[in-house]
Parts: structure tokens; sequence; C-alpha cells
């Protein structure tokens, strides 16, 4: 009897030790997963620069740097130019210079001055470029046309004002004669004469509207 109580009481523990068991083993029934290595990020093909593409506002280098190369060229040999030029000017003229030798057969001297000043340095000279001249021109042409639209308007003012005082200057006559021959002649009334007085009327109107075109300051003497 002692032996199968003490399996009873050991039996229970076992069922609850095998409960616990299965429980805790749960994660052996789970199928195992390989870790995988972490995979790169991909990277987006960069698309290629067209090289020989450009704005078309704007000069390719080359051609710049051409174009100013020729200018300073330009400048550098026109340069040159004009300073051989302004030697020449300012150089005494050899003795074996046509134009000399040509000098020396009226009688020349060397050393002597010419014409009426006496000059016997080289005259200075300035050398103008066809720019400045096309300029100075330019300019010129301006201030003429300028000066004869200034004329002609300064013309039509002008005429504006004698018209102007012409016909004031024949209104006041016209109105100083009605005047005198108002002023000088008998008036006969006539009771039954309207039509007269009508006329008598809008000559008077006809006067004082006249007589008010009259500039304030205008001389009447």
């Amino acid at each position: 009897m002692a032996e199968s109580s003490t399996l009873n009481s050991i039996k229970p523990q076992q069922t609850q030790q095998n409960d616990e068991d299965y429980m805790g083993d749960l994660t052996k029934f789970l199928p195992t997963q390989k870790s995988q290595p972490s995979k790169p990020p991909k990277k987006i093909p960069k698309k290629p620069i067209n090289s020989s593409f450009q704005p078309p506002n704007k000069k390719p280098k080359s051609q710049i740097n051409w174009q100013e190369q020729k200018r300073v060229e330009k400048e550098q040999k026109q340069l040159e130019e004009d300073q051989k030029t302004i030697e020449n000017l300012t150089s005494e003229i050899p003795e074996s210079n046509t134009g000399f030798k040509m000098l020396k057969q009226m009688e020349y001297t060397p050393g002597s001055g010419l014409g009426k000043a006496g000059r016997v340095d080289p005259a200075k000279a300035r050398l103008r470029r066809e720019r400045e001249r096309a300029e100075k021109a330019m300019e010129k042409a301006v201030r003429e046309t300028r000066g004869v639209e200034e004329l002609v308007e300064e013309f039509r003012v002008r005429q504006r004002m004698q018209w102007r005082v012409k016909r004031v200057l024949g209104s006041f006559r016209t109105t100083k004669d009605v005047l005198d021959r108002l002023e000088n002649r008998d008036v006969v009334v006539v009771l039954s004469s309207n039509l007269k007085e009508q006329r008598e009327q809008l000559l008077i109107d006809e006067l004082v509207v006249h007589f008010f075109h009259v500039p304030d300051n205008f001389p009447f003497t």
C-alpha cells in the first residue's frame, strides 16, 4: 500500500514536469532560419553627360579665345603702325629723299625755317581713325538736324503769333470803325421798325464778342 501511494504521488509530478517541458520546448519545433547577409543598396546608374551639348546663348570657349586673340593681334598691329607713322612724321627728312632734293633745287638750306612762321621742327601730327571721323561727322549731322528742327519750330511759332496779331488788329479796326459810325450819325427811333432794332442788337453783340477777344496788354495806340 505504501508503494502504491508513492507511485501515485510521483506520477502527477512527472506529468506536470512533462507539461512544462512540452511548453518550454516549442522553439525546438520551429524551423531554423539561416541568417542571410544584408544586401548593399542598389546604385542608380548615372546618365552619361553629353560633353558636346552647350547652351545656345554661350559661345564655345575656344571660339571666344580665338576672337579675343584676333582682336589683340589687330590692336597690336595697329599700334605698331601708328608708332611707325609718328616716328616718320617727327623725324627729319633725309637728304636722300626726293622731296629734300627738290627743296635744295629751290635754294633751301638745311636748318633754315620754312613758311611765314619760320618753322624748323616738323609739325606734330595726331592720328585719327576712321571710326573717330565717322563719329564726329555723325555728331555734327545730329547737331545740324536739331538746329534745323529748332529753326522750323521757331518759324512756326512766329507765323502763328503774326497771324493772331493780324486777326486781333483786324477785329479792333472793324470795331473802331463801327463805333465811330454809330457815334457820328443821327439815330432815328422808329417804333414800328423792329427789324432795324434787331440788326442793331446783333451788331452790338458782335462788337462785344470781338472786343473781348482782344488781349488785356494789347497796345491800342
